[in-house]
Formats: structure tokens, sequence, C-alpha cells
């Protein structure tokens, strides 16, 4: 199976890419590069394919989708930060051409599109009540309100197959590392015995792993079509409050956090999700909890396999 990959080398990208490379699965990766090639592809991998493009670029696109039999769509400005850097760009990218994309695969012999958008899209809703695909979406962020008018647009205007993924706050190491996330943040302060700045500890998100995000795409490649066929689905490990959150690394590393508590945050992100219709149909995550991932990333930091973990490119926005 040939699979085409867009976003293909970063946070999510590079790591799913790797794990289908593993699993002897052929991969067409497109990356615009604006953080460089990971340095672990740069050996030559006689099944890997390197594209450096726009998915803009839909004349390119249409070449890649004659070549490939399945299509992963990850490639866009990720996170809030991002998005408030460069609003006109993010809506290029997230929503304009991602849109030009499904106009396109409709008239392609490709026909499964799956589309990874996430838990975000959630925004803010009842603290007690767990949320699953067919809760209402209240979008709060630049970034979740653009995920949600793709996911709109592609039930309403594709022609074909489409599975749509919806990915809690991810966690763990990558190829393409990043520590503008939450628990990756959390366990690099730690390790380097730096503060950390919790704001509305009270919050709740939905947390994955990296490993048993990349598994769980691979489920949905193998799944039977009558299975996966236009359903959405929440792909979530484990739901803390951001305050549990912290007690739970601090018991795990057996360290004392630094904690700066903020009661008020500008981002008002407070959701549980539900996860059980995926694991209904698939089985249950190899890990489940975050607790492998807090482990890998604090003894990565501490270990030193970092140059700087704190710079720019491990973050979401490109450095100028």
């Amino acid at each position: 199976m040939k699979i085409l990959v867009t976003g293909a080398f970063g946070y999510l990208g590079s790591s799913l890419v790797l794990y289908l490379l593993k699993k002897n699965y052929k991969v067409v990766a497109l990356d615009k590069m604006n953080f460089g090639l990971p340095s672990v592809f740069y050996k030559n991998q006689k099944n890997l394919e390197i594209i450096q493009g726009d998915i803009g670029d839909i004349d390119l696109i249409k070449k890649l989708f004659k070549k490939v039999d399945k299509f992963i769509h990850l490639a866009g400005i990720v996170g809030e930060e991002a998005c408030k850097k460069n609003i006109l760009q993010s809506k290029k990218t997230n929503y304009l051409d991602t849109k030009k994309i499904v106009k396109t695969l409709n008239n392609q012999n490709l026909s499964h599109l799956i589309y990874v958008s996430t838990c975000s899209n959630y925004g803010l809703n009842s603290k007690n009540k767990f949320l699953n695909e067919d809760s209402v979406l209240k979008p709060l962020s630049i970034y979740a309100k653009q995920k949600v008018s793709i996911e709109k647009y592609i039930i309403k205007n594709y022609k074909k197959d489409y599975t749509i993924l919806r990915l809690g706050t991810l966690c763990g190491l990558s190829p393409r590392m990043r520590f503008d996330l939450l628990i990756n943040e959390i366990c690099r302060n730690t390790a380097l015995n730096h503060d950390i700045n919790l704001y509305s500890p009270s919050s709740w998100r939905p947390y994955l792993t990296m490993d048993d995000a990349v598994i769980s795409l691979e489920k949905i490649l193998k799944a039977n079509k009558r299975l996966i066929k236009n359903k959405i689905f929440n792909i979530v490990g484990e739901n803390l409050k951001k305050s549990d959150l912290i007690k739970r690394v601090s018991k795990i590393l057996k360290k004392k956090i630094k904690l700066k508590v903020k009661k008020v945050s500008l981002d008002k992100r407070d959701y549980k999700v539900s996860g059980r219709k995926f694991i209904k149909m698939f089985g249950k995550m190899k890990y489940g909890k975050i607790n492998p991932a807090i482990i890998e990333v604090y003894n990565s930091v501490k270990n030193g396999h970092f140059y700087n973990p704190y710079s720019k490119k491990h973050t979401a926005v490109k450095e100028k």
C-alpha cells in the first residue's frame, strides 16, 4: 500500500511516516519543510519518496494522487499562537488550500480522504459530561474554527468516502519535536528544574500519546471501508484536569513540580472527550494513559538529547 501524507515532517507527520516505514508501507511525504527535514530522514529509505512542496500547488497534488492508494491530510499551520501570528496564511493553508484539495479529490480515482482534525473543536462544554462525536462543536481558537469549517465542508461537499479523526492533545517524542504542548512543556521544564506557568488549573483536556496516535491512524488505513465510511472518531487516551496532570507528572517522576499558577487565562477551553466509539470498533489503545510519554520526554531532555529545548524550532511557530 502506498500512502500520501501531507504535513509529513511536522510533529505528528514525522512520527507517522517513520512508523509506516517500519511497517513496510510505501510513503509519499509532502511538506513545505518550514522547519527543515528531521535528521532521521537524511538517509535514503527505499519506501520513502520525499516531496518539498505546498498543498496549495494543485497541479502537484493531482500528480501525487495518481501515485497512491490512500491519503492522510495532516498539513496545516497548527495551534493558536502560530495561527495568530499569520492569520491570512493560516486561513489559506488550513481552510482555502484544504478546500481546494477536497474539490480536486472529487475528480480523482483516489476515493478515501482521511482528515486529521482536533478535539479543540469542542471548545467549552459541560464539565460533568463527556463529549462524543455528535456533541455540539464550540470552537474558540482560530485554529479550531478553521478545522470545524473544513469538517463541515467535507461532510457537505465531498462526494466519496471520508473519515474525520479528532485527536486529543498530543504528547511524547517525535523526530520533529515540539515543547509548546502542555505535557511536553511540563516534562522539559521539570527536567531542567525550571518553573512552569500553569493557567486555569481546573480546566479539563483530552490527551493522546504519540504512539497511540500513529497506531490509531494505521488502524484506519487497514480498516474495512464500510466501518469507517463517512465517520467521525474522537481519538483520546485519557482526560485530565491540568491540576491532576501536574500531580501525575510529579508522582511518576518523583519530582516536585515548580509551579506558578495563573487562575485567569485567555484560553477558555475546558472539555472532556469520549473516545469510546473508536475503542469499541478497534479495541483499546496500546497505552491509553500518558505515563510512557511523560517518562520518555523527561528522560530525553534530562539526558541532553536536545541542544536547546527552548528553541523556537521546537514549537509550531516558524522562526523568522
